[in-house]
């Protein structure tokens, strides 16, 4: 039995805790969170960056709880500035905490590091100005990776944030999350619907090729969330509303399938005892079964605007 947790982003929201096995979800308890946008778990706590730090500023927050032997959120902490605004993703390390403000273009380092991104795209309703969307540690803990949606660049710095190196994904593209394994690099572009694929190594990406995840649709659709499971690569799609699967081939990718997702504008998702568990924006939370041929929908649970899916 796996415990999953679902942030629904409304004021009435926060954090719904279910249970998980068979590929059916049972409701356990609700905490509640004014708007969570993302969480993460590390040693026995829950991180969870909310939309506003307080009624007279636009800076997002953190709050911490810890997590009981039943799953269940207790002791939730003071919460802490994240010196920028919407801040959609987060990384912990030990004692190191960094996060990315969307609507800032910046990224921190709890307390209060900030290094603010600067420049645009050439998509002017969306690259206006920077948009970081991502941070994560490469799996040797050396490097903290970012992406920026707003300037399509992804951003190499060292724990500290001064930065190393930085590469781009093609112009218009608007990167948004990763994957990162411990010499490639699957940059999810939002914009365009793709992964681009990057080399990395001593704090350097190099590209090696883009792969469309949903040729020939016609519709407006934005990539939201990227998994790797098992030799396969996932992404999803809102707007398409489905599911993206690829081979991954050596240094390449090789689309599998596409799957519908079950339900309205999956915003991020989880792979679970292999089943597919996925946050839809519209309304709901659906888990899939998978095969070499697609996915079918299991089970599904009502939460309001879910957002992010997080499991211990």
């Amino acid at each position: 039995m796996k415990h999953v947790y679902i942030s629904s982003c409304r004021r009435d929201g926060g954090i719904y805790h279910f249970t998980f096995e068979g590929g059916r979800l049972e409701l356990r308890e609700k905490t509640d969170v004014d708007r969570p946008l993302y969480s993460v778990i590390s040693e026995g706590k829950m991180y969870v960056l909310t939309r506003k730090y307080g009624e007279n500023t636009e800076n997002g927050a953190l709050v911490t709880f810890c997590i009981a032997n039943d799953g269940s959120l207790t002791d939730r902490h003071a919460a802490l500035d994240t010196k920028g605004a919407l801040p959609c993703h987060l990384a912990v390390e030990g004692k190191e905490v960094y996060a990315v403000n969307y609507d800032s273009g910046s990224i921190v380092l709890f307390p209060d590091k900030v290094v603010t991104h600067t420049g645009k795209g050439t998509n002017t309703a969306r690259q206006e100005a920077p948009h970081t969307h991502f941070v994560g540690l490469t799996p040797d803990k050396k490097y903290v990776l970012c992406t920026d949606l707003g300037t399509d660049t992804v951003f190499v710095y060292d724990r500290a944030l001064n930065e190393v190196s930085r590469a781009e994904v093609p112009a218009g593209s608007g990167c948004r999350h990763l994957c990162v394994t411990n010499d490639l690099v699957y940059c999810l572009n939002e914009l365009s619907s793709d992964v681009s694929v990057f080399s990395f190594r001593d704090g350097r990406l190099s590209p090696l090729g883009t792969y469309a995840a949903i040729p020939g649709f016609g519709g407006e659709t934005y990539a939201a969330a990227i998994r790797t499971y098992e030799g396969h690569l996932y992404v999803s799609h809102r707007g398409a509303d489905c599911i993206s699967c690829f081979d991954i081939e050596g240094k390449g990718l090789r689309l599998r399938w596409n799957a519908d997702c079950g339900g309205r504008s999956p915003h991020d998702f989880d792979i679970i005892d292999g089943y597919i568990v996925c946050a839809n924006d519209g309304g709901s939370v659906t888990v899939l079964r998978q095969d070499d041929a697609g996915a079918k929908l299991v089970s599904s649970a009502e939460v309001p605007r879910p957002v992010c899916v997080t499991s211990l």
